[in-house]
């Protein structure tokens, strides 16, 4: 799928080459709205490949920030509470947190 990064990108976090984007369409979260590109603008993972739930609504974000003790660690806070803390370059998920 494509995106536009002025029009479609909600939050970003930059780890080294690595942007992790948390995209919006039409200004509403979707499910499997996370992707990581590297500095060439290729698609290193996204949430679809990586997040494995039941129900695809457990993998629609509403927010993303970088984990400053942690290297390389980049936070995504899933609609349904839980936060998942995710390796930025390889997209493997290192815990997740019940955040309600």
């Amino acid at each position: 799928k494509e995106f536009d990064t002025k029009r479609d990108v909600f939050n970003w976090a930059i780890i080294n080459d690595v942007i992790v984007f948390l995209l919006k369409e039409n200004g509403k979260e979707f499910n499997d709205n996370l992707v990581a590109l590297d500095e060439k603008g290729n698609v290193l993972w996204s949430s679809k490949e990586q997040i494995d739930v039941p129900n695809r609504l457990g993998a629609s974000f509403v927010g993303l920030y970088m984990d400053f003790n942690e290297n390389c660690i980049v936070n995504a806070q899933a609609y349904v509470g839980i936060t998942y803390a995710i390796e930025a370059h390889s997209g493997k998920v290192i815990r997740k947190t019940i955040t309600k």
